[in-house]
This record gives C-alpha cells, structure tokens and sequence, in this order.
C-alpha cells in the first residue's frame, strides 16, 4: 500500500513539474517574441527559461528515482 501511495505522489508531482516546463516555455516564447515593443519581455523570457531549466532537471531527477 505504502509503494502504491508513493508512485501516485511521484507521478503527480511529474507533471506539476511538466506542466511549470511548458509554463516556463510559454513564457520565455512570448518575451522573446515582444522583446522589440518593451523591454521588460526580457526579463519575462529569462524568467521562464529558468523555471524550464528548473523543472526540467526536477523531472529527470524523478526519472533516477
């Protein structure tokens, strides 16, 4: 029971962490795609790149798990 409760646990906070990537990746695309009209897009699209980075190495460390 204890193994079956821990594999849900693993497998939910996969996909938080799946779901914080594509949010980082959305938000990195639209910085960089308004970059041109303001310049604090940069900031947006940095930011979402390292929530990506983030979650994308709390995935594959889930992965080794």
């Amino acid at each position: 029971m204890k193994l079956g409760k821990r594999l849900q646990n693993l497998r939910k906070e996969k996909n938080l962490y799946i779901l914080g990537a594509i949010i980082g990746f959305l938000a990195f695309a639209v910085g960089m795609t308004f970059v041109e009209s303001n310049s604090l897009f940069v900031m947006v699209g940095i930011a979402g790149m390292v929530g990506m980075g983030y979650c994308i190495s709390n995935i594959m460390k889930l992965q080794l798990k």
